[in-house]
């Protein structure tokens, strides 16, 4: 700028404020469907973007699409692989594909290096990705909501026994009465708020869902016999191909397993 000139100052128009940079990580819900819009460095958005895709999963959506168009270098090994261990969450909890669109070459070929992004639908291009989800075969859900009260486990029992029935899984029906049995009775001992539950069939697995507002995380603990309660997530880890927790955006939690059929 010569010494002549002078620097222009843009006029503010009332109403309106200067636009500001997006949040590093959000969240959007477009009906079924949810979308993470992630912006920044890697190192300082990947664990907020990892936490955000649980969130989205925990609400069950039909997919969830991780974009990552406004992601910057640098590109270290482990913040890469924060970003591709999705792909472990998206294999044990069937049901919600997972995809990741991805601009940035270096990063894109990275990921698909990893061997946690198998179970991602990775692309440059958010309507490639979009296409490749909506070939994956849907899933078969009911939900209900339950009160904090006893007689809630049997009518998820019921629920979860009418559907394994209906679904042609009815060498699971025991088990699966039984592991949700235990996921309502231990969110009424721990939680006491309402509860949602879900059952789905995906593909050759079926997947039952309890979330709770709750924010004490299970555990199965080791076996007490001096104790009389303490063993209903035991009986869950026992009896499942896998379980496990999201967390939800109000604080709550979902408590999952998953059967084979």
């Amino acid at each position: 700028m010569s010494s002549s000139e002078k620097p222009v100052r843009l006029s503010v128009v009332p109403g309106l404020r200067e636009a500001q940079a997006p949040d590093p990580v959000t969240l959007h819900r477009f009906g079924t469907s949810r979308r993470v819009e992630v912006h920044g460095p890697l190192p300082e958005v990947a664990d907020a973007a990892y936490q955000a895709v649980l969130v989205a999963l925990g609400e069950e959506p039909d997919e969830v699409v991780c974009d990552l168009s406004g992601v910057t270098g640098p590109l270290p090994p482990e913040c890469v692989s924060v970003v591709a261990s999705i792909g472990t969450e998206v294999q044990e909890w069937p049901g919600s594909p997972v995809g990741v669109v991805c601009p940035n070459g270096a990063l894109l070929q990275r990921l698909a290096q990893h061997p946690d992004a198998a179970h991602l639908v990775l692309g440059a291009r958010r309507g490639a990705v979009l296409s490749r989800l909506a070939d994956i075969p849907p899933r078969m859900v009911r939900r209900t909501p339950l009160p904090p009260e006893a007689r809630s486990a049997a009518a998820a029992r019921q629920l979860v026994a009418e559907a394994c029935l209906d679904w042609d899984c009815g060498i699971q029906l025991e088990a699966a009465t039984l592991i949700v049995s235990e996921m309502v009775t231990n969110a009424l001992l721990h939680a006491g708020t309402m509860l949602e539950l879900s059952v789905a069939r995906c593909e050759h697995r079926l997947r039952m869902a309890v979330a709770d507002g709750g924010t004490r995380r299970p555990r199965a603990q080791p076996m007490d016999t001096s104790r009389v309660t303490g063993r209903g997530m035991l009986l869950v880890a026992a009896f499942s191909r896998s379980w496990g927790v999201l967390p939800t955006a109000d604080g709550g939690k979902v408590v999952w397993a998953v059967l084979d059929v």
